[in-house]
């Protein structure tokens, strides 16, 4: 979990959102931290055949969408150079 690490590194005055799929263990941690998150619909691509992988491509393409409208909404309260969203 790289981005809880640099987000451990940063200073608090930051405000950091976090974008992930729900019950995740970075919903753990982001929770156990105090971090906002904000849950996405993820799916898993598998190299092996199944009717998952048709279900698994539209939650993929929702979650894309569903990121992009939490990312554009999401407005930190301090002007800093640009915002951080993992």
């Amino acid at each position: 979990m790289p981005a809880l690490s640099l987000i451990d590194k940063l200073n608090n005055d930051n405000d950091i959102l976090y974008v992930g799929s729900k019950n995740s263990i970075e919903q753990q941690q982001c929770e156990r931290r105090n971090i906002e998150f904000r849950k996405i619909s993820t799916g898993k691509l598998r190299r092996y055949l199944s009717l998952k992988n048709l279900t698994d491509i539209f939650r993929v393409l929702k979650g894309i969408f569903d990121a992009g409208k939490i990312i554009r909404k999401f407005k930190p309260k301090k002007k800093a150079a640009g915002r951080i969203v993992f």
